[in-house]
């Protein structure tokens, strides 16, 4: 009695072992397919939530890029708009430069030309003066030539008249000396020529010195 009763004992102690073991296995099943299936529902909520980062990234990164090319659109049609506006005031400074220098080359020109002008009239004048200049030089060295041709003259006429009466004066000395005098004979003996000349010496001397006197 004790046999079975400790065999059914054993019996029944398997078997609430067994049930035992067999409610923690389907709770281990239960357990691990529950953790399976949140981990898959984790899994699937990740994944819907990176393909949403995801899209959301692409999107913004698409508006960005839209933003960035109208950013810069308008960044290139701005630079066009500068570029054409220093252009336009480039080309326009160059004209008004052109213009202005084009205005400063006739005036040097018309300035230019009035100097030469001036210049020319200046010189004309100039040449002018000289010439009636020249001419009165010309006359008056005409006038002087003459003046001294005339007084050359006259001092050659006085010189002239003056030896000729010198001359007359000396043929008059030397004709009372030798005792010629007036185409009349001698009013003594005549000398011997020696002493005829020695007075004829005398006397030219002292006229000559008279002369240089």
């Amino acid at each position: 009695m004790l046999v079975l009763v400790v065999l059914v004992v054993l019996v029944v102690l398997v078997v609430l072992v067994v049930l035992v073991v067999l409610v923690v296995l389907v709770v281990l099943v239960v357990l691990v397919v529950l953790v399976v299936l949140v981990v898959l529902v984790v899994l699937m909520v990740l994944v819907v939530l990176l393909i949403l980062v995801v899209l959301v990234v692409l999107v913004v990164s698409l508006v960005l890029v839209v933003l960035v090319v109208l950013v810069a659109l308008v960044i290139l049609v701005v630079l066009v708009v500068l570029v054409v506006l220093v252009v336009l005031l480039v080309l326009v400074v160059l004209i008004v430069l052109v213009v202005l220098m084009v205005l400063v080359v006739l005036v040097v020109l018309m300035v230019l030309v009035v100097l030469v002008v001036l210049v020319v009239l200046v010189v004309l004048v100039v040449l002018l003066v000289l010439v009636v200049l020249i001419i009165l030089v010309v006359l008056v060295v005409l006038v002087v030539l003459v003046v001294l041709m005339v007084l050359v003259v006259l001092v050659v006429l006085v010189v002239l008249v003056v030896l000729v009466v010198r001359m007359r004066n000396r043929r008059r000395a030397y004709r009372v000396l030798v005792g010629k005098h007036e185409r009349k004979r001698p009013l003594r003996r005549p000398r011997c020529r020696s002493e005829d000349k020695t007075k004829t010496k005398f006397v030219i001397s002292a006229v000559y010195c008279d002369a240089i006197t």
